[in-house]
């Protein structure tokens, strides 16, 4: 009788190719990105594929798909090719947390350094918060009240616009049609200096 095939590890890998269970998940800009998307930090889904927006219920590639920015079928390994086409993902804190109220406040002192000085480094022509979470994350409570949409406040001269999170978990808070309507609303921004070409 023969044995079956063991199934190949799924998500980021050692060297010696074994499994990695990651507590991270590192950075993906490209230089000079129109767009950057600032998460709050990843969920254990994301770590673990190496991929952000990973979790089996986040609509956020749904989202980035139906709303028209990239209209071709996206899932969370999409990230690494659309650094090719000038979008970045980055988040507040870079570790696994279950939720933005489990980070310290010096983690949140961190990560608004670590987003303005990627926003610098990286020169983006667009900075997009995912969630009022990851806003007031940055915004340290000096503004409790964000709303969707284009923001007042820009980081380091760049415009800042924010989108309903996109995570399974929220959307008894925000329905799906509502988050389509705030990402058509973010393509037609997108669209007003880049031009989508096929993947």
């Amino acid at each position: 009788m023969r044995r079956a095939r063991p199934l190949e590890p799924q998500g980021q890998l050692t060297l010696d190719g074994s499994a990695l269970t990651a507590q991270s998940l590192t950075d993906k800009i490209p230089n000079q990105p129109h767009t950057l998307f600032v998460g709050s930090m990843p969920a254990a889904s994301s770590a673990k594929a190496g991929h952000y927006y990973a979790g089996r219920n986040n609509t956020f590639w749904k989202l980035l798909q139906y709303s028209g920015i990239v209209p071709v079928p996206l899932s969370c390994e999409s990230d690494d090719r659309l650094m090719d086409l000038g979008f970045g993902f980055t988040d507040i804190s870079s570790r696994v947390a279950a939720g933005v109220h489990l980070l310290a406040r010096s983690d949140l002192s961190k990560g608004r350094a670590r987003i303005e000085a990627r926003v610098r480094r990286h020169r983006p022509r667009l900075v997009v918060f995912v969630g009022k979470s990851s806003a007031k994350a940055y915004l340290l409570g000096r503004k409790a009240l964000v709303n969707y949409g284009p923001q007042s406040w820009q980081i380091s001269g760049t415009p800042v616009f924010l989108v309903p999170s996109t995570s399974g978990r929220s959307l008894k808070h925000c329905p799906y049609r509502e988050r389509l309507e705030w990402f058509r609303a973010l393509r037609r921004t997108i669209n007003s200096y880049w031009e989508f070409a096929p993947v």
